[in-house]
């Protein structure tokens, strides 16, 4: 079930970028002041059709990595949530439509340790350089 009626406390917007030609299948979340200790409302993932590029220029990740990503949250010391990136998508954009994909997926006010927490790619991912972008919205 998503939350499209949510009333947004908190945001950050958190990026993790991918060197080109990095070859790691594991890509962790630098440690981010904000959120330490921040109960999760919900995430919000940015693909390049909705965000082009990143604050500093950086190409967005297309929707071939997204799909085929997973979210990884470390929760009490353990990778606790494993979603599917795409499921994070709260908007689209196709041709000249921007458009909602049903709200946001909520959270239960889960305290995350973002520096353990990563996003994976099982079947590797574009050679390119590219931003992973969320929006991490808490109180």
């Amino acid at each position: 079930m998503t939350a499209t009626g949510f009333k947004v406390g908190k945001y950050e917007f958190v990026n993790i970028v991918v060197n080109s030609m990095d070859t790691r299948n594991e890509f962790y979340f630098p440690d981010l002041p904000n959120l330490r200790d921040a109960h999760i409302c919900a995430i919000s993932q940015y693909t390049a059709g909705v965000i082009s590029l990143d604050p500093n220029g950086i190409a967005t990740v297309n929707n071939a990595d997204t799909q085929q990503a997973f979210l990884v949250l470390n929760i009490n010391d353990k990778e606790d949530i494993k979603i599917p990136l795409v499921s994070l998508i709260a908007l689209n954009y196709s041709g000249a439509n921007l458009s909602s994909q049903n709200g946001y997926l909520p959270f239960a006010g889960q305290v995350v340790r973002w520096p353990k927490s990563y996003v994976k790619f099982p079947n590797g991912h574009d050679a390119g350089q590219f931003s992973i972008c969320m929006g991490v919205f808490y109180k």
